[in-house]
């Protein structure tokens, strides 16, 4: 079961790896804004990622990408409003 979960084609590790980093650092540095709306960046990231490469390539699109840039933005944008995490996608 290990073996076949770290292979290295496996697209899910940089995504835990990403969020066990984001957990960590906020738990000890409180580096979000807040639950809320770094969730809504990812769901927008992922939302529009998977929008767009059924449009595009016609067929469905792992979002492991698409939730890094969701973190990311969560991290890298400050504000009281929920409009910048969702158009920063």
């Amino acid at each position: 079961m290990a073996a076949k979960f770290f292979r290295p084609d496996n697209r899910l590790l940089p995504p835990l790896l990403i969020t066990s980093i984001l957990i960590t650092a906020h738990l000890t540095f409180g580096i979000l804004e807040a639950y809320e709306r770094t969730a809504v960046a990812i769901v927008t990231a992922i939302v529009a990622e998977l929008a767009l490469g059924r449009i595009t390539y016609g067929k469905w699109l792992h979002p492991a990408s698409a939730y890094i840039t969701g973190i990311s933005v969560g991290i890298l944008v400050r504000s009281p409003f929920l409009w910048p995490y969702f158009f920063a996608r």
